[in-house]
């Protein structure tokens, strides 16, 4: 063995993506230490854990004069921010993929059911009594049909990345949010953006459809989008609204507090969460008067419609709660839980106790919204 016998492992993950620290942080264990390296047995189960989590073939890894390979598990699609397809495989893609594989090992594999539209899934949703559709909600709902959602922090890895991506392995769907915000609105169109992927067809075979850049009516550019995308964001206006075709126009240069009041009124009125309507404003805004520059607002505005949890937060509680963990090792358990921040002997508890308040708790932030209009008046 080399007196350093990882030096050329660090190296080489560096050289497709994946630093060291992050490696060290995100993927190795707790127990592992560099001293596993002295022993042939210790350097190869550092080797086949690296591997594994990474998405990287054994032989490429181990092989110091390779070029780690990643593995063929699921063919990409990557959609570019200018509508442009790349099939170019990329570190971020690559874990997320791996992350999926392995809760769909621990989550319920319920069929999809047939569902003819966006308004249908939302008739579905509302049926519970909720007033509108919010993040939990949808989350909920994805969960219940088979299709996990998990939110990755690819923030550490090199190379291109997504902001989100639709998964079919083995037959099965997930979902991999990585956007970085905290704003649950603009999570919540990426999680229908990438719903309408998968409900409308567009995986027909195992695979990946990564999107770079998606619409979602704050930053977003529908511009030069193809056919898919056009389709996957008229799914989530649908799925939100009610009408794939519903435009929200409160102003072009209202206040901040003009925008809120608007905002609760629309949503009150079409049943759609009231941050929604802000950020489908915001797109239209962006389409017709390019000119106009409305985020600004519509980030002051969201702070104070948006009072609950951070949306990365309310993603994989939620995960934590739905995840059947008894089918999952030890190992890969506590993989998940340092990855996703979360814990599944507290946490758990805590999420299937608030999934049965879904209903109440969304009437209480209905009537949160119409308290603050009142205040605007």
């Amino acid at each position: 063995m080399p007196s350093s016998p990882f030096t050329h492992v660090w190296r080489r993950l560096a050289s497709v993506g994946y630093p060291r620290p992050f490696v060290k942080d995100a993927i190795l264990p707790e127990w592992w230490e560099k001293g596993m390296g002295k022993t042939q047995a210790g350097y190869e189960m550092t080797i086949g854990i690296l591997a594994t989590r990474l998405g990287l073939t054994h032989e490429s890894l181990r092989d110091e004069q390779s070029e780690p390979l990643f593995r063929d598990d699921a063919p990409v699609r990557f959609k570019l921010k200018n509508g442009t397809v790349s099939h170019e495989v990329s570190a971020s893609q690559t874990f997320a993929v791996q992350v999926a594989r392995l809760v769909l090992k621990g989550a319920t594999s319920d069929t999809l059911v047939e569902v003819e539209s966006a308004s249908d899934v939302r008739e579905r949703i509302l049926s519970a009594g909720l007033p509108w559709i919010d993040l939990r909600a949808l989350l909920e709902w994805s969960w219940s049909v088979g299709i996990p959602v998990i939110h990755v922090d690819c923030r550490k890895i090199k190379g291109r990345t997504m902001e989100a991506m639709a998964v079919r392995v083995d037959g099965r769907y997930a979902i991999v949010l990585s956007l970085n915000h905290k704003s649950p609105a603009r999570l919540l169109f990426h999680l229908a953006h990438e719903l309408g992927h998968i409900i409308l067809g567009h995986l027909e075979q195992d695979g990946v459809i990564a999107d770079e850049g998606i619409a979602d009516g704050a930053e977003g550019d529908m511009t030069g989008q193809d056919t898919q995308e056009l389709e996957a964001n008229a799914f989530a206006v649908e799925l939100l609204t009610g009408s794939a075709k519903k435009v929200y126009k409160l102003g072009a240069k209202s206040k901040t507090e003009t925008l809120i009041k608007k905002a609760v009124e629309k949503g009150e009125k079409d049943r759609v969460l009231p941050a929604s309507v802000v950020m489908l404003n915001t797109q239209y805004l962006r389409e017709e008067m390019p000119h106009i520059k409305p985020w600004g607002r519509a980030s002051k505005a969201l702070r104070v419609l948006e009072t609950g949890r951070p949306a990365r937060e309310e993603i994989n509680s939620t995960l934590c709660s739905r995840m059947r963990w008894s089918s999952l090792t030890e190992d890969q358990t506590e993989f998940l839980e340092e990855l996703l921040q979360i814990d599944s002997e507290i946490t758990i508890q805590t999420c299937r106790f608030s999934s049965t308040l879904t209903s109440f708790w969304s009437w209480q932030v209905w009537i949160c919204y119409q308290t603050c209009a009142r205040h605007l008046e």
